[in-house]
């Protein structure tokens, strides 16, 4: 991860989006081409002169979140490695380029968390029918309860134990998703993907029941 001073000041030229001097544009050129011929110390200079303005202009106000800001951060850096020898600096700087890059992913990351949380949504009201079955006070309340709680454990046992680690902290236990990921000992955003692919790898194994979480009988005709 990309260290980054989260109060540090931006320098005032780029902070506001002004046209730098030319002895910036020289420098941003000259470390731009020491860092394409491999010189670390270059794109470390690169990253001090543009991670914080970007991280407080671009990146935080369009995300609103810490965690994923440095991530997505980290990702624009990552792509400035891989296109420096295709870059050139004439009469604008470089912070152009890498704000619409960070701008790009940044959406690209909101779109994904979008995603996220429609199959999180979705699993949540699946559980809320344990819930209401709960509440529900009618004849065999308990027994379908219970029938369906059974249900869901078992397409759990058949998940990778970290999938289903994550299930059982998030929805069962209740807890929140700051405090499931310290659980896990990963990052917020790691917990979501992690989460997310456990809840897909749930509806796969519930799909393949018959709704009562036992497997489908298999049919076919007799030779």
């Amino acid at each position: 991860m990309l260290y980054l001073p989260r109060h540090s000041k931006p320098r005032t030229e780029i902070a506001q989006g002004m046209t730098p001097s030319s002895q910036l544009l020289d420098d941003e050129r000259h470390l731009l081409a020491r860092a394409s011929a491999g010189d670390a110390a270059a794109f470390e200079g690169l990253h001090a002169r543009f991670a914080v303005p970007l991280y407080q202009q671009v990146l935080l106000p369009k995300l609103g979140d810490h965690d994923a800001a440095e991530d997505v951060l980290a990702d624009t850096f990552n792509t400035l490695l891989a296109k420096l020898s295709e870059l050139t600096i004439s009469d604008r700087s470089l912070w152009y380029w890498l704000a619409q890059v960070a701008r790009n992913k940044a959406t690209d990351a909101q779109r994904k968390r979008s995603r996220q949380e429609q199959v999180l949504g979705g699993f949540e009201r699946m559980m809320q029918v344990v819930s209401d079955a709960n509440a529900c006070r009618g004849p065999g309340y308990l027994v379908d309860r219970l029938a369906l709680e059974q249900s869901v454990r078992r397409c759990l046992a058949g998940l990778r134990p970290r999938y289903a680690h994550a299930i059982r902290l998030r929805f069962f236990e209740a807890r929140p998703r700051q405090e499931c990921a310290a659980e896990l000992d990963v990052k917020l955003g790691t917990f979501d993907v992690v989460l997310l692919r456990a809840l897909k790898a749930f509806r796969r194994a519930w799909d393949e029941c018959d709704g009562t979480g036992r497997p489908q009988p298999q049919t076919g005709g007799v030779s």
